[in-house]
């Protein structure tokens, strides 16, 4: 079947669409490494309608697999990434061989382990964050975006001991 130019799945293996050329535009943000949740989420949208997710969430098939031939767009997937990050961060992931090798070093790398500096830099984002010359909805807009990438990396929760030590990890 002909290609649709929806990412639709009436394409054959390994035939790229035209809408998939590599200089597309992913995402209106660009990972800088100060925004890996917003870029992390607009990426991983960008990819399920393309069609392209588990380039970043699955192994690649053995080349005896039939799921393979799909797999050759791995490189088209990597340059997308690439294209969405600022060249600093690229650079430092030119070397990797697939997509999701690409996605998981980025998020070990701005998403890793120790959030607490990320969760204080929005807090004080949060608590400093005045309207200005900032119309109602604008305002709005930005204290949602604080809570909204807080709650990624502490979710609310009922339980007082998940809590407590959600404090005491902000005031180390």
């Amino acid at each position: 079947m002909a290609a649709t130019g929806d990412g639709g799945s009436d394409q054959k293996p390994g035939v790229m669409i035209p809408l998939d050329y590599l200089g597309v535009q992913m995402t209106s943000i660009k990972l800088n490494g100060e925004n890996y949740v917003p870029w992390a989420k607009s990426m991983e949208i960008f990819l399920k309608a393309k069609r392209k997710v588990k380039h970043v969430n699955e192994d690649k098939p053995s080349a005896e697999s039939l799921g393979f031939d799909g797999w050759e767009q791995d490189a088209q997937m990597m340059t997308w990434l690439w294209n969405s990050m600022e060249p600093k961060i690229s650079v430092n992931s030119m070397f990797l061989d697939a997509a999701k090798d690409i996605w998981e070093h980025v998020n070990k790398l701005y998403f890793g382990q120790d959030d607490t500096t990320r969760v204080y830099q929005l807090y004080q984002e949060y608590f400093n964050l005045q309207q200005g010359n900032q119309t109602l909805e604008e305002y709005y807009a930005s204290m949602r975006n604080l809570i909204n990438e807080l709650n990624v990396y502490r979710s609310l929760t009922p339980d007082v001991k998940v809590q407590q030590q959600q404090r005491e990890q902000l005031d180390h």
